[in-house]
């Protein structure tokens, strides 16, 4: 690169460094949901916590969760986030976020967790699958998956449907949330 290199770095998972009179703090996500290297910035005299795609204030979260590779470890990121000492919160997309967007995050989860485990009780195995033409098992997981997101995406319609993202996000949300209910639960 023809970019000078850096003349500082920062510790991982825990750093500090200071950029015109600020001090800026680096709490690494503890088991990142969204990328190895994912990290909150505390802008800590401003009271400013920065990250970039956990949380996108006045929206549901975003599709895949922000491109994670599983649900397993999101709400744990939620919680790390919302333990720091922080007034506003930078999501890297959209608006300028609050501790209401938090409390908003935990009861769309909880509601999205509900929906999805009263869809895996109620949408048969085999749904979505044309048993003439089946010609592996494999197409029975993903085709069952869909049908009890597009079940748990109607049932929380009413409640979020009119929030950004909702019908291009939820669907492949509640996906994940299957997965990690029928892997771990």
């Amino acid at each position: 690169s023809a970019l000078p290199k850096p003349t500082e770095t920062v510790a991982w998972p825990r750093g500090t460094f200071e950029f015109e009179g600020l001090t800026v703090q680096l709490h690494g996500i503890e088991r990142a949901a969204h990328a190895d290297d994912h990290g909150i910035w505390l802008l800590e005299s401003e009271k400013v916590a920065h990250l970039p795609d956990l949380v996108n204030p006045d929206q549901p979260p975003f599709w895949a969760f922000a491109g994670s590779e599983t649900y397993a470890y999101y709400k744990a990121n939620l919680e790390q986030l919302a333990g720091l000492d922080w007034t506003y919160l930078s999501g890297g997309h959209g608006n300028v976020g609050s501790a209401a967007d938090i409390a908003f995050y935990r009861q769309f989860l909880a509601d999205l967790e509900q929906a999805v485990g009263a869809a895996l009780g109620k949408v048969a195995w085999g749904t979505g699958v044309d048993a003439a033409k089946l010609n592996a098992h494999t197409a029975l997981l993903p085709a069952w998956l869909d049908a009890v997101a597009i079940d748990a995406t109607n049932a929380l319609r009413p409640k979020y449907g009119r929030y950004y993202g909702f019908e291009a996000a939820t669907p492949r949300n509640a996906v994940m949330v299957a997965q990690a209910m029928f892997s771990y639960k």
